[in-house]
């Protein structure tokens, strides 16, 4: 196979010389082009959550459950909270 430009580094640039099997690295076998570094975003995952859900979340962060703990619905959840809070 015949490559119309030469693969090589460019000035300026950020390249992943190793990285995990799988990974775009020149250790790996990837091309320079390939390999050239790239910043990850980082996301919130509070940005995909709706108020009511954060509020919920940090109702129960302190005593370390989660909704997951609970029904699908939420019932349970509503009824331990007013078991705690003695109604």
């Amino acid at each position: 196979m015949t490559k119309s430009k030469q693969d090589k580094p460019q000035a300026g640039k950020i390249y992943s010389l190793t990285g995990a099997p799988g990974e775009a690295c020149i250790a790996n076998g990837n091309t320079w082009a390939d390999s050239e570094y790239k910043e990850k975003t980082k996301t919130n995952p509070l940005d995909s959550m709706t108020e009511k859900e954060i509020q919920e979340a940090m109702e129960v962060a302190g005593m370390g459950l989660s909704r997951s703990d609970f029904s699908d619905d939420g019932a349970d959840l509503d009824e331990f909270k007013e078991i705690m809070e003695g109604k």
